[in-house]
């Protein structure tokens, strides 16, 4: 580009790169429109998990839409900054005080977030981090999703308010796979499932069954009933208890990254 300015205006003969005709005909890629979620849908992202997943599903699910906290910082989410362990359990004597005389002990539940899981350079175990671009902060919890913390703290000694299945980190787990797809796409209740590994199908014992559950009552505005939930394109499967499949679920894979947290 500089050679052919440098010719037009008449400060070389010719210009020794060779000329390409893309020059000025850049065309920005229009980007997919995502579309907002109904408080019903994340709802039932919740009852899925709760049946596939158990409470720390549950309450993980909830947590993820109405604190915008990323993955990493969820996985990543201690004891210690969790209500209502926190502001009090602050490791950092100013900001405990600060903590303490801006949200109270109960009056204004929040949690604190100040770690990430990551893989160093992509590779290896995984560590804590500050979280992405150092944005640590405290945010303050719908009164709903203070207790759910609280009631989930008192079922578990984990170092960490969300643990995986078996127990273990939540951040050594391929939570799109082994998480996300069985939660969003639903499955009956069953002791077995049938899948394809290594290119070969084969009949499992399921590591996480969906057992039968008692639906707990709707958090937000809204409505649990069945009348509702084929309203808006909820799918009832036979057995009681069992995840719901979303209509948008049934949609190709394509359609459905937008609805992706």
């Amino acid at each position: 580009m500089v050679m052919d300015d440098a010719v037009d205006d008449g400060l070389r003969s010719d210009s020794p790169v060779k000329k390409k005709s893309r020059r000025g005909n850049y065309k920005k890629t229009p980007r997919e429109k995502k579309r907002d979620m109904l408080i019903e849908e994340v709802h039932q992202l919740a009852l899925n998990a709760l049946a596939f997943w158990g409470l720390p599903g549950y309450v993980f699910f909830l947590t993820m839409p109405f604190t915008c906290m990323r993955p990493a910082e969820l996985y990543a989410l201690r004891q210690e900054f969790c209500h209502p362990n926190w502001p009090a359990s602050g490791p950092d004597t100013g900001r405990r005080k600060e903590g303490i005389e801006r949200y109270g002990p109960v009056d204004l539940p929040a949690l604190r977030v100040e770690w990430q899981f990551q893989r160093e350079f992509g590779k290896g175990p995984v560590k804590l981090f500050p979280p992405k671009y150092d944005s640590h902060r405290n945010l303050v919890l719908p009164q709903f999703l203070a207790e759910l913390h609280a009631a989930l703290l008192d079922t578990h000694d984990h170092d960490y308010l969300f643990p995986a299945i078996s127990g273990g980190l939540l951040a050594n787990a391929n939570f799109s796979y082994h998480y996300w797809r069985p939660v969003a796409d639903g499955r009956s209740a069953n002791e077995q499932f049938s899948r394809v590994r290594l290119s070969q199908p084969q009949t499992a014992a399921s590591r996480r069954p969906c057992p039968r559950c008692q639906r707990p009552r709707m958090p937000a505005s809204g409505c649990t009933s069945s009348g509702t939930a084929a309203k808006n394109g909820w799918t009832k499967t036979a057995a009681a208890g069992s995840p719901l499949k979303p209509a948008w679920a049934t949609k190709s894979r394509g359609s459905r990254a937008s609805t992706r947290t």
